[in-house]
């Protein structure tokens, strides 16, 4: 997790009791699942993964899938609560690692997958996931699906990971490790962790209403919102996950993914107030600017003098 508060590391240390309490669970939780199978240290787990496709590409490490597995149970740990899904259906889901698409168009998912939950969360209305002029609209419908068993292989095996109930294999830690080097070194900047785009895929997979399937193919998607869950828990678990989101859209999500800069300024006051009726640290974000073409055509005009 995020070390500091400050003006880089704009999320803080564990500040409250019930979220430190958090933390433990998920570290007892996931040792026992691996001493469970008779592994006898997580370095020998390591070591007995090390045999994927991917094992040669020097940004691949084992502590991309600990991030990945321990951000979901972390979100799982802090409610509580369980997937409300069938364990045969969940079985299934872990046991189905997507193939990845290796391509730059396939990070166009992901970044609107965030924007649109940002919207919702911020109370503005929702959107279809739908491609760009940069991606032909079979291509983005493929990626999105790959997108859709991706987040949803993660959260099933973080979930049996949780209960003891398997480990992944070679195939799926493989897959785990390479899908987050393609998230933080390809599509995002460094400041844009494996936990943060693991929980905010949790988020997607736990929080979604059914979608008709003609609503499905024209690119909706069901999402409902995290933001007012939160609120809501503050007086029964305290504020630290609500403070953690608050600060990390303010200065990273809603900056890099928010694209209209009017949109991003409204979401960061609303951010703002947020932070100051519930009690929250919050370093001052900075403000969006109008685009170039804007403060051009804004800029104080002199007249010319007659002559």
């Amino acid at each position: 997790m995020r070390p500091v508060l400050s003006d880089r590391d704009v999320v803080g240390v564990l500040n409250d009791a019930y979220a430190r309490e958090t933390m433990g669970r998920v570290a007892k939780k996931m040792q026992a699942a691996i001493h469970a199978p008779g592994e006898p240290s997580v370095d020998s787990l390591v070591e007995t993964r090390r045999c994927g496709r991917h094992k040669h590409d020097s940004r691949c490490s084992p502590e991309h899938v600990f991030e990945a597995i321990g951000a979901i149970i972390y979100a799982m740990e802090w409610t509580g609560g369980d997937l409300g899904v069938d364990k045969d259906v969940v079985a299934a889901r872990a046991s189905t690692a997507p193939e990845f698409i290796q391509t730059p168009l396939n990070g166009h998912t992901v970044p609107r997958l965030l924007e649109l939950m940002l919207a919702i969360d911020y109370g503005f209305p929702p959107f279809p996931i739908l491609g760009s002029w940069l991606m032909p609209e079979n291509w983005f419908r493929l990626a999105w699906s790959e997108l859709e068993t991706c987040s949803g292989f993660l959260v099933a095996l973080a979930s049996r990971w949780r209960q003891q109930q398997a480990l992944p294999g070679s195939k799926e830690w493989d897959h785990i490790s390479f899908a987050a080097v393609f998230w933080s070194g390809i599509l995002f900047c460094d400041d844009v962790s494996v936990w943060d785009v693991t929980t905010m895929l949790y988020y997607y997979q736990t929080h979604r209403e059914p979608v008709a399937a003609e609503d499905y193919k024209q690119g909706w998607t069901g999402y409902t919102g995290v933001l007012q869950e939160m609120i809501a828990e503050v007086s029964i678990r305290e504020k630290d996950r609500l403070e953690r989101k608050l600060s990390l859209d303010a200065h990273l999500l809603i900056p890099t993914f928010v694209r209209d800069w009017k949109l991003r300024t409204q979401m960061i006051l609303i951010v703002q107030n947020l932070a100051a009726r519930h009690g929250c640290q919050l370093a001052l974000p900075k403000m969006p600017k109008p685009p170039v073409w804007q403060r051009w055509f804004n800029r104080p005009r002199h007249r010319l003098g007659d002559g």
